[in-house]
């Protein structure tokens, strides 16, 4: 029997591609529709808050859980929001923290998720990543804070090295959010290489 990844709040599955081309079975749960269909990836349309994960045993698990409410950037808007706002963003990030038993990262950028749980246990860029096959566009910046939980492993960084090589320290400020959200090739993979 194959062994289970999870990706929680991964509509574009992108997190999972390494894995499951290491043969492992890949499930997503996110409310959105996935990205893509027709990729080997199982994905369960549904709240990660009211889906029932106790028939499944993965041995990983990776979630994303959105930061509309939590990020920094979006610090002009927390007051007008208000507290509901905050514990249902909150409610999310726990839900996907305490799905499974087993090695667990959860991402989310710099905002006021220490205020309400801990620090992180690291702070990555795309760029430390973007030597690994198929990432040397992500050389970018945009710092993403990592939770690992239960044994799980920083993501092993592998740097691009190439003439005429810099880091693009802009690029995420113009980008759409949906560009935002995709979860570089190189990270997923600097995760999958650190914790198979």
């Amino acid at each position: 029997m194959k062994r289970q990844v999870f990706a929680l709040c991964d509509y574009t599955h992108a997190s999972l591609i390494p894995w499951r081309e290491a043969g492992y079975e890949c499930h997503s749960v996110d409310i959105r529709p996935a990205l893509r269909g027709d990729d080997g990836i199982t994905h369960h349309q549904s709240s990660v808050l009211e889906f029932d994960f106790s028939s499944f045993d993965p041995c990983f698990c990776v979630a994303f859980p959105p930061c509309t409410h939590l990020a920094i950037g979006g610090a002009v808007w927390w007051k007008a929001k208000g507290q509901t706002a905050l514990a249902q963003a909150l409610e999310l990030v726990f839900a996907c923290r305490d799905a499974f038993d087993c090695p667990t990262i959860i991402e989310n950028p710099v905002g006021r998720l220490p205020w309400h749980w801990r620090a992180p246990d690291t702070k990555v860029h795309p760029w430390e990543f973007s030597g690994y096959p198929g990432a040397s566009k992500d050389n970018y910046t945009k710092a993403t804070c990592l939770w690992l939980l239960r044994g799980a492993k920083p993501p092993l960084k592998r740097y691009f090295i190439g003439p005429d090589w810099e880091v693009d320290k802009t690029r995420i400020l113009h980008a759409s959010s949906g560009a935002r959200d995709n979860t570089p090739i190189g990270l997923a993979r600097g995760i999958y290489e650190a914790n198979k």
